[in-house]
């Protein structure tokens, strides 16, 4: 039973913690992608006005 319990214990705790990193990862890719657009966009804003 010990070692059965052992395993599950362990994907337990770091089950969340790993699913976390992902999600951290994730987010972070996502507002650097976002930050990247923004960038573009106010660059592009600004040509377009300043031509």
């Amino acid at each position: 039973m010990t070692w059965i319990a052992i395993p599950v214990l362990v994907l337990a705790v770091f089950g969340g913690l790993i699913m976390s990193v992902i999600g951290f990862v994730v987010s972070l890719v996502f507002k650097a992608l976002l930050l990247v657009v923004l960038i573009a966009g106010l660059i592009y804003v600004v040509r377009k006005f300043t031509s």
